[in-house]
């Protein structure tokens, strides 16, 4: 874990020095914020159809969401993306790959939570995405981004009244057709 940590810094560093050159910063939040998925992100123009986006996510519910019958639903993730714009860096079609991380705690599905069964697990995600920016005016744009890709994810099972464990360490490795996403407001710097 500190090598990985220590190439991100590594990778980040010329990165964010990069971006001063070339331009552009970008802070975003996707609308989403508006029933409490906490979605923001920065991202970093490298060159002139070049960009690196770091984004993470919060969904804290723990006494359930709706569409989930009462199921607790806590998700907190990170990505990075490096993106491609056919234009030029912060306006039109642009195509992106991306890795990420995860925990989460729920229940996968109604017969567990009604035996009272929690899942913690953790995630890794790598995949692309697609996505199209539209400039409002100097400062603002409408960032709107779809991705999907792979997930591999660990978890465990854990009665909620007694704490005995009811699910052993589980993997799962899926194609997940959408994990990210949605609706960004953009603020440039």
């Amino acid at each position: 874990m500190r090598n990985f940590i220590t190439a991100l810094l590594l990778f980040f560093i010329p990165t964010m020095l990069s971006a001063e050159e070339a331009g552009s910063k970008y802070i975003k939040m996707n609308s989403l914020l508006t029933i409490g998925f906490v979605n923001p992100a920065i991202e970093f123009s490298v060159s002139e159809k070049h960009s690196i986006q770091l984004e993470s996510l919060g969904i804290f519910y723990p006494r359930g969401f709706w569409g989930i019958n009462g199921r607790p639903l806590t998700v907190v993730a990170g990505w990075i993306e490096g993106r491609r714009y056919f234009r030029n860096t912060g306006s039109g079609f642009y195509l992106g790959l991306n890795t990420g991380y995860a925990y989460y705690r729920t229940s996968k599905d109604e017969g567990y939570h009604n035996r009272g069964v929690i899942h913690f697990g953790a995630a890794i995600m790598i995949g692309a995405s697609a996505g199209y920016k539209i400039r409002v005016n100097d400062r603002w744009s409408i960032d709107i981004s779809y991705g999907n890709g792979w997930n591999a994810s660990n978890y465990e099972g854990w009665n909620n009244s007694t704490g005995e464990r009811e699910v052993k360490l589980n993997w799962s490795h899926d194609f997940l057709p959408a994990y990210k996403g949605g609706v960004f407001v953009c603020y440039t710097f």
